[in-house]
C-alpha cells in the first residue's frame, strides 16, 4: 500500500510540472498538489521559498495517504456491512428503521440537516453496531510514565491494550442484556409526537438511582427495562 502512494504521488508530481492540470478536485488531489508544493519549495533557497503554511512534507504526505485507505475504506464498509447483517436477522428492527424512514422521507427532502433527529431510531441502529461490532475493535497505547492501577504500577514504556469489545459488551456498562442488539438502548419512543428520541443519560441515571432507593421500600424495576448506555464509558 505504501508503494501504491508512493507511486500515486510521483505520478501527481510528473503531472504538475508537465504543466498538466487534474481533472478531479477531491480531497486526495489537494493533498497531494500540496505536497508537491511544499517538496518543490524545499529545493529553492529560503529567500525564494514560496512554501505555504498548510504545505505537507513527503514523509507526512504518505501517512495520510495510509490513513485514508484504512481508516476511510475498512472501517466504514465494515461498520455498514454489520449493520446490514444486524437489521437483516432482526426483522422487527428492520420494519421501525423502514417505518421512521418513510415517515421523515417528506421533511427530509426540504431540510436534510435534520436527519439525526428525524431518524432517531436509525442513528441508534448504527451505534449499536459499532458498539457491538465496532471496525477497531482493539487498540494500544505507549505509556510515557508510570501508571498506578490499584496496588499495581504500570511503568513506563509499557504497551496497553484496550479490549473495545469486552468494555463494550461488560454487563457494567451496559446492563445484563450487554450482548444483545437492541438500539432502544440509546433511544425511547415519545409518544405525544409519535415519534423515537435520544434517550437523556443523566435523566435516567438520576431516576434510576431513585428507582433503587425505592427498591430498599420494596419496588422493582420493570424487567423488561434495557439500561441506557453508561455515559462515563461512551
Amino acid at each position: 500500500l505504501e508503494e501504491i502512494c508512493e507511486r500515486k504521488v510521483e505520478d501527481v508530481r510528473s503531472k504538475e510540472s508537465g504543466g498538466e492540470k487534474e481533472g478531479k478536485e477531491d480531497m486526495l488531489a489537494i493533498l497531494l498538489k500540496s505536497d508537491v508544493v511544499a517538496t518543490s519549495n524545499d529545493d529553492q533557497s529560503q529567500s525564494q521559498s514560496k512554501q505555504t503554511p498548510n504545505a505537507c512534507r513527503h514523509g507526512e504526505m504518505i501517512e495520510m495517504l495510509m490513513t485514508l485507505f484504512f481508516a476511510g475504506y475498512d472501517t466504514s464498509s465494515i461498520g455498514l456491512s454489520m449493520a446490514m447483517y444486524e437489521v437483516s436477522e432482526h426483522p422487527r428492527i428492520q420494519s421501525l428503521c423502514a417505518e421512521e424512514a418513510r415517515r421523515a422521507a417528506d421533511h427530509l427532502v426540504l431540510d436534510p440537516t435534520q436527519w439525526e433527529d428525524r431518524l432517531a431510531y436509525n442513528w441508534a441502529v448504527v451505534m449499536e453496531t459499532l458498539r457491538l461490532h465496532p471496525p477497531v475493535f482493539t487498540n494500544c497505547r505507549n505509556l510515557v510514565k508510570d501508571v498506578e492501577l490499584d496496588e499495581y504500577t504500570v511503568p513506563s514504556g509499557t504497551r496497553v491494550y484496550i479490549p473495545v469489545v469486552q468494555i463494550h459488551t461488560d454487563e457494567r456498562n451496559f446492563g445484563k442484556r450487554a450482548k444483545e442488539f437492541l438500539p432502544e438502548r440509546w433511544v425511547r419512543w415519545e409518544e405525544e409526537r409519535k415519534c423515537w428520541v435520544k434517550r437523556d443519560y443523566a435523566r435516567e441515571e438520576q431516576e434510576s438511582q431513585q428507582t433503587r432507593e425505592r427498591g430498599k421500600q420494596g419496588f422493582t424495576q420493570d424487567p423488561k427495562y434495557i439500561p441506557a448506555a453508561n455515559p462515563n464509558y461512551l
